[in-house]
């Protein structure tokens, strides 16, 4: 279900970036998760669309640090705020903000109609009238 992985690292570090992993792969095999809720699931894929292999699981990586541990604390870290975001299930709008909301599309409706308005009268004065 999830899967570490260590590499050499990249950047600056001298000769501690040659001799140590410090690069921390994280893949968490979603599918195989049964304790997240299935609209969660989609929609975790959807949201870490550009993080999905081809096997479906979800890649992470982190080479922040010099220490391998403070990377895979990351990685950890920006797995479960995929997990939290995805599992958020939205409020409800209050009544306030509906009526916020239709305050806003009625003021909308009737700037278009002004303005359309003023359009007609204009072409309207333009035209040449024989009397």
């Amino acid at each position: 279900m999830l899967t570490i992985t260590f590499a050499r690292s990249s950047g600056p570090g001298g000769q501690n970036v040659n001799k140590l992993n410090t690069k921390v792969d994280m893949r968490f095999a979603v599918d195989q998760a049964y304790w997240i809720p299935e609209y969660a699931k989609s929609k975790l894929l959807v949201q870490q669309a550009n993080h999905v292999n081809k096997k479906g699981e979800i890649v992470f990586t982190s080479d922040k640090t010099r220490s391998q541990q403070k990377n895979i604390e990351d990685c950890i870290d920006k797995l479960h705020t995929a997990i939290v975001n995805a599992a958020k299930v939205p409020k409800a709008p209050s009544e306030e903000q509906l009526q916020k909301i239709e305050d806003f599309k009625k003021a909308e409706n009737r700037r278009r109609k002004e303005g359309k308005q003023k359009r007609s009268a204009a072409k309207a004065q333009r035209k040449w009238r024989d009397d």
